[in-house]
């Protein structure tokens, strides 16, 4: 039981630290791509980060 003990605590220190809460920042939230004749091919990329202390799950992402 002495053996158990320790790591026990060292399991429940470690799932307690490593509850946080994720938090998605945008550098932008729109881009406009002004006029654009027909048939152009346009692309923008949408850089973010996580500012959270906890793990950022993507599950979907929709054009909207």
């Amino acid at each position: 039981m002495k053996r158990v003990y320790p790591s026990m605590m060292l399991l429940l220190l470690s799932i307690l630290y490593c509850d946080g809460t994720a938090r998605i920042q945008f550098r932008e939230v729109s881009h406009d791509f002004g006029v654009l004749p027909q048939m152009t091919y346009a692309k923008h990329v949408f850089e973010f980060s996580n500012s959270g202390s906890g793990t950022l799950h993507i599950g979907d992402i929709k054009a909207g």
